[in-house]
């Protein structure tokens, strides 16, 4: 299963996350890019990088075959406060993982980084989050 899908089920599936984005069919996450006129708070996911790492797997087991993928989520709101606590709501969803979905997808996140950004011109904060996840690009 690729990461995207892995995480966007992730996301979709927090109870804490969903009370800002939405649940299920309704969560506000969106890859590459989020349609006009999207009411309420929500998260665009960017693909930034994958490469293959070398592991001590033997050829052909599933461990042989590890990517690492780094994804940038933007969290967007209408306040800087509320841009954070989405940030934040993201970053416990995918790194803590209670619903055990990226565990069984055998992804683990690491090296969270955090940033900032306001937009004056439109009204819009977005505070972003990088993750890097480690995964097995064939399960």
């Amino acid at each position: 299963m690729p990461v995207r899908v892995s995480v966007h089920a992730c996301l979709a599936a927090d109870v804490a996350l969903g009370a800002i984005i939405g649940l299920g069919v309704e969560c506000r996450h969106y890859a590459e890019r989020a349609q006009q006129g999207i009411a309420g708070s929500y998260v665009v996911s960017n693909h930034i990088t994958s490469q293959a790492q070398t592991t001590h797997g033997q050829p052909g087991d599933a461990e042989d075959t590890m990517d690492e993928t780094d994804l940038q989520f933007s969290c967007i709101a209408s306040t800087a406060a509320e841009a954070i606590a989405l940030r934040s709501a993201v970053r416990a969803a995918l790194v803590n993982d209670t619903n055990g979905i990226l565990a069984t997808a055998k992804i683990v996140v690491t090296a969270p980084q955090e940033r900032m950004f306001p937009q004056d011109d439109i009204d819009a904060y977005v505070a972003q989050l990088d993750l890097t996840f480690y995964h097995n690009p064939q399960t």
